[in-house]
């Protein structure tokens, strides 16, 4: 497709307000296309390391949850509790861990995408809007 750009003004002291505009909004524009190109690799980038952290951190706790579970297991075994008891209080320690994970996940879990990069977009369109009306 070919580029459909306004040429760039060559003198700006015999160039007419409208062309002058013109260029500037050319200008902002491709600033903020590099901008938006830039914030989003970056965003790619600290999504990718929070995803391999929250993994990380997810299966940590499992295991510390599960190695809980099994010592009170044990310990009930060991002081002569049967099988059974051992077991059911093992699979309560687990539901009650998971029950609570749910719970704050839900909480934390983001309402919304990007808000305050929303915001801040917002502000400057109604800015330029602004400036140039």
């Amino acid at each position: 497709m070919a580029d459909v750009r306004t040429p760039a003004v060559a003198n700006p002291d015999t160039a007419s307000t409208a062309e002058l505009i013109r260029k500037a909004l050319d200008d902002v524009q491709e600033l903020a296309k590099a901008e938006v190109a830039l914030a989003s690799k970056e965003l790619g980038a600290e999504a990718t390391s929070t995803f391999v952290t929250a993994i990380a951190m997810s299966v940590s706790i499992a295991i510390g949850v599960c190695a809980v579970a099994t010592g009170v297991a044990a310990l009930i075994v060991g002081l002569g509790g049967t099988t059974v008891a051992a077991l059911a209080s093992a699979a309560a320690i687990l539901a009650i861990a998971t029950a609570i994970g749910i719970v704050t996940s839900i909480a934390r879990s983001p309402k919304g995408f990007l808000p305050r990069t929303r915001q801040r977009v917002a502000e400057d369109i109604s800015e330029m809007k602004d400036h140039f009306a």
